[in-house]
């Protein structure tokens, strides 16, 4: 009889209930995490192909650089010369632009910064409802 009025109660329900919601809020909060971390992980290897492109940019920048001097030096002050060194000049730069585009990509966080934020905002609800 003491059986059967547990069995009928609301307790159990909500209990089974709340239960269930904690277990899909946690599969949420993971299908959150992951989808943030491959974000993240896409930046960082952005930032990557950045930097590799500004070290092909500053490898070709010193080769031409060291061809203008070799130039240079072979004939002094021919034209030729001084639009070699403009060239490496226009690498130069861009190879300074990469390279910040990919400073400024590195800096961005690899952890899921947002959902920690959330599984602790979650928690704190959770513990709220508890008390």
């Amino acid at each position: 009889m003491a059986y059967e009025h547990l069995r009928d109660s609301a307790l159990p329900r909500i209990v089974t209930s709340v239960i269930a919601d904690v277990a899909q809020l946690f599969q949420a909060e993971v299908r959150l995490a992951k989808a943030e971390i491959a974000s993240n992980v896409t930046a960082k290897l952005q930032s990557i192909v950045g930097f590799a492109i500004a070290g092909v940019f500053g490898l070709v920048t010193l080769l031409l650089i060291a061809q203008a001097v070799v130039f240079l030096l072979i004939a002094r002050g021919i034209e030729a010369h001084w639009a070699t060194l403009i060239v490496a000049a226009v690498f130069c730069v861009l190879a300074a632009v990469s390279a910040a585009i990919a400073m400024s990509k590195a800096r961005q966080e690899l952890a899921p910064q947002r959902t920690v934020h959330q599984v602790s905002k979650d928690i704190r609800v959770v513990k709220e409802q508890l008390q």
